[in-house]
């Protein structure tokens, strides 16, 4: 229904699609890939997407999302500083190699050593 009352009140700038649907235009900053959260919307995966897949200026059709039905006009895009420290990626990879390695030596020693567990059927 929502949706409806949207694409009605027509395309173009979204102050005056706000105007005509009697609701308040707002901003909603720092909405970034990584993380699917508009402020003042809550949880919205689709309309994220929809934001990155879109050039700055350009406003979008009525967007149907999770709690909210919406009209996007995007400002601009800021660039993120490119990364230059990976000592935490890289420690974080090595935990998880390390972990999954104990995992998979004990489960090859388990079927190699041809041992049955029967515990199951006593406890």
């Amino acid at each position: 229904m929502l949706l409806d009352k949207f694409n009605a009140a027509g395309s173009g700038d979204v102050d005056a699609i706000a105007q005509k649907l009697n609701v308040t235009a707002t901003d909603a900053d720092n909405v970034n890939f990584a993380n699917s959260y508009i402020p003042g919307m809550g949880n919205e995966p689709a309309m994220v997407g929809t934001i990155f897949a879109m050039k700055a200026g350009q406003t979008s059709k009525a967007i149907k999302g999770e709690n909210s039905v919406a009209v996007i006009m995007v400002k601009s895009f800021t660039t993120p500083p490119a990364t230059t420290d990976f000592s935490a990626n890289i420690k974080q990879l090595q935990d998880q190699r390390k972990s999954r390695s104990d995992y998979e030596v004990q489960n090859t020693l388990k079927e190699k050593a041809n041992i049955a567990d029967n515990r199951a059927k006593f406890y």
